[in-house]
């Protein structure tokens, strides 16, 4: 089974694309600020990243984090 991370800092946006990506078989890992998503990147290796390009919160944008992955 795939793994998808989401990286999303609005519970909102967050929890519906967990929510499609699990109806569509991808076992979901979720993360709302930089650091949490590169620590959960690091640790499960996921098959796919749907990421926020404008978090806020840890002074990492998802441009950020791209360039770390």
């Amino acid at each position: 089974m795939a793994t998808a991370l989401v990286v999303e800092d609005d519970a909102r946006s967050q929890k519906l694309a967990c929510t499609v990506l699990e109806m569509h078989g991808f076992t979901v890992l979720s993360a709302r600020t930089g650091a949490d998503a590169l620590a959960l990147a690091a640790q499960h290796a996921p098959d796919v990243i749907l990421m926020d390009i404008r978090l806020r919160g840890d002074g990492e944008d998802g441009l950020s984090v791209l360039a770390k992955l």
